[in-house]
């Protein structure tokens, strides 16, 4: 604990600890699922043949490359936030280190 330690007071103890929730990634996670739901759709409707179902298969494709590029940005920004955090009680303040 960087940030906690160096910032506590004479005769400060540090009491409790805690950490940001993995729940953080679930955004990340639901942008990916979506986007092989994209695919698999893309896939299935492209197979038909006419141009109707080529066009929507390729804006499928096109939206799941969307969802795939925001999935990888909303992971690096839960992952920044995972290990950038910190939260302490002491026996005089709390301390947030966001």
């Amino acid at each position: 604990m960087g940030y906690i330690q160096d910032n506590l007071m004479p005769n400060e103890k540090v009491l409790f600890t805690a950490n940001v929730h993995p729940a953080v990634f679930l955004p990340s996670v639901f942008s990916f699922v979506v986007s092989v739901g994209f695919v698999v759709y893309a896939l299935m409707t492209g197979g038909k043949g006419d141009m109707t179902s080529g066009l929507l298969a390729g804006f499928l494709l096109l939206t799941a490359i969307w969802f795939f590029l925001s999935s990888i940005f909303l992971g690096v920004q839960a992952l920044i936030i995972l290990l950038t955090t910190e939260f302490a009680v002491t026996n005089e303040r709390v301390i947030a280190n966001l």
